[in-house]
C-alpha cells in the first residue's frame, strides 16, 4: 500500500464545495477564471467540519501569483477576525 491510499483512506475530511460541484464544471470554472486573471491562482477556502470556527463570508478567492502562503494564510485570519493570543514560556 502506497503512502497516498493509506493517507486516502485515514482522510475524513469532507469537501463540502467539491461534493456539490462536479468535477467538469469546477475544472471549466478554473479555466475561465484562469483566462481571465493570468495572474492571479483561483482557491476555494473551507474550514474544517470540526471547527469551532464561524463560516467564513465567501469561499473563492482569486490570490495574486507573488503572494506567498504565509501571506494568504493572515488574510484568511484576517476575515475570521480573530484574535491570536502570543503565551510566551520563559
Amino acid at each position: 500500500m502506497s503512502a497516498y491510499s493509506s493517507l486516502k483512506e485515514k482522510s475524513t475530511m469532507k469537501w463540502v464545495y467539491k461534493e456539490e460541484n462536479p468535477f467538469e464544471k469546477r475544472r471549466a470554472e478554473g479555466e475561465k477564471i484562469r483566462r481571465k486573471y493570468p495572474d492571479r491562482i483561483p482557491v476555494i477556502v473551507e474550514k474544517a467540519p470540526k471547527a469551532r470556527l464561524r463560516d467564513l463570508d465567501k469561499k473563492k478567492y482569486l490570490v495574486p501569483s507573488d503572494l506567498t502562503v504565509g501571506q494568504f494564510y493572515f488574510l484568511i485570519r484576517k476575515r475570521f477576525m480573530i484574535l491570536v493570543r502570543c503565551f510566551y514560556i520563559s
